[in-house]
């Protein structure tokens, strides 16, 4: 959320939630689906400028679903693994 500059009644508009469910996730109180947490990502990165860092390159394939998709979700997850050894 404060990666977006939103506040929290407006990123919870865009992500359909009331603005007190994203108070229960920001405490912890209550944990965000993975399609939550995608959505998350989608509007963080519709709000800010990449800079070709491999959260840009996450960001990006996050928002890519489905069955046609699935290759490109394994090329991320085995970029991870990659960058992970590396550093």
């Amino acid at each position: 959320m404060k990666k977006s500059g939103l506040k929290q009644a407006d990123f919870a508009k865009k992500i359909g939630k009331s603005q007190a469910q994203i108070s229960k996730y920001i405490s912890g109180y209550s944990k965000p689906t993975t399609k939550i947490y995608i959505h998350c990502m989608n509007i963080i990165r519709s709000c800010e400028q990449g800079d070709g860092s491999l959260l840009d390159l996450m960001n990006e394939v996050s928002g890519l679903d489905g069955e046609k998709h699935e290759h490109m979700r394994h090329a991320l997850i085995e970029t991870i693994k990659a960058y992970k050894l590396k550093f």
